[in-house]
């Protein structure tokens, strides 16, 4: 496992898409951050050097579907194109072969594969391996971190009316949010932050309140004037949601 060298085959694979492209760099850049909040997640963890490098090489090719998907429709919504980024990224790398372009251990293909395809789900599948569990889990934490900074430096959302029902009871109930569920920019907001619900490590939500990057995402947010106190409520929860799991024993 060399993570030097999957670093310059990932910038190889960049070079077939538009560079130039503001869309395509932002998942460039996410790309990056993510794995380097995987290198710092998995020594919290106290992974084994092969490990480390895995988790970094995870990171990094997390997303390569995001590049096809967009080349493909100009879109990153999965629910709107109608394209699985995480599935295009499984099968760009192991039903076309170009796992072949990286240094990565033959044991961990399935781990892999199993990880980018279950990253962008709403829920991880049922009845994984103990470690094919484990990695899943652990890219969909880091990714969920990042995923704050990412919408709060390049997204501008407003909530300006009250979420759907539907969104409202699966926030308090602390579950992830359907995009078929998605009614209006209001609901967007609730889905991203119940992000917070689904992280898995308590290492994982010791990074998210040492990156500041949840509250980067809460300060970047516009909120009508008329909602003001029905929006801290949302805040409170999350917030009081992410100080229990910090202080759980």
């Amino acid at each position: 496992m060399d993570y030097d060298f999957n670093l310059n085959a990932f910038k190889n694979y960049l070079k077939q898409f538009d560079l130039t492209s503001e869309e395509i760099n932002l998942k460039v850049s996410h790309s990056y951050h993510v794995a380097y909040l995987a290198s710092i997640l998995a020594k919290r963890l106290e992974l084994n050097e092969e490990e480390i490098q895995f988790a970094k090489t995870l990171g990094l090719l997390h997303d390569v579907g995001r590049f096809i998907q967009f080349t493909k429709a100009k879109e990153f919504n999965d629910y709107k194109t109608h394209l699985d980024h995480g599935a295009l990224g499984a099968d760009y790398l192991f039903k076309e072969g170009h796992i072949k372009d990286f240094s990565i251990n033959e044991d961990y293909y399935s781990i892999l594969e199993i990880a980018i395809r279950n990253h962008n789900q709403l829920d991880i599948e049922k009845g994984l391996q103990k470690q094919a569990l484990f990695w899943a889990q652990f890219i969909r934490d880091v990714e969920k971190i990042d995923i704050y900074r990412v919408i709060a430096s390049h997204f501008e959302l407003q909530f300006r009316e009250e979420a759907s029902f539907t969104v409202q009871d699966s926030f308090f109930k602390h579950t992830l949010i359907q995009s078929e569920a998605i009614q209006n920019e209001s609901d967007t907001i609730l889905q991203n932050l119940a992000f917070v619900y689904d992280l898995n490590f308590k290492e994982s939500f010791l990074l998210l309140e040492e990156t500041d990057n949840l509250e980067l995402y809460i300060s970047h947010l516009q909120v009508d004037k008329n909602l003001e106190d029905v929006f801290k409520s949302y805040i409170k929860e999350v917030r009081t949601f992410l100080e229990s799991q910090i202080n759980e024993n």
